[in-house]
């Protein structure tokens, strides 16, 4: 996300991005690397919401009800459904960005993302 890519690892993206060719490659291995993380994470009963967004947290916890969502959940429903072991929502949900025009770049639709537009 951005405070990663843009704060501590000093990457230039303009805001709005412009993708070039190194950028969309970089992103995407970022992407690979992050994705390749969190599945060595041992499913112990542990929750994951990896919303695939280009800003940190923007839309996450925006009240009592993120805005932010994966298959319909929002991370509040899915963090309070885990901690409090109802077990009624999934408790681990990874956007996949499988139907994306632009494999591997962040692409949940309801939060920033990357798009088409955004090429250079």
């Amino acid at each position: 996300d951005s405070n990663m890519l843009i704060e501590r690892m000093n990457l230039e993206i303009p805001y709005p991005p412009k993708l070039t060719e190194e950028l969309v490659s970089y992103l995407q291995y970022w992407g690979e690397c992050v994705l390749s993380s969190v599945q060595q994470v041992p499913d112990n009963g542990n929750a994951l919401f990896l919303a695939s967004c280009i800003d940190h947290c923007v839309g996450l916890f925006s009240g009592v009800q993120g805005t932010t969502h994966i298959n319909g959940y929002n991370v509040t429903a899915v963090a309070g459904d885990w901690f409090w072991e109802y077990d009624n929502v999934p408790h681990v949900l990874i956007d996949d960005c499988v139907s994306s025009p632009l494999p591997g770049l962040p692409c949940n639709p309801t939060c920033n993302t990357i798009s088409q537009d955004d090429s250079a």
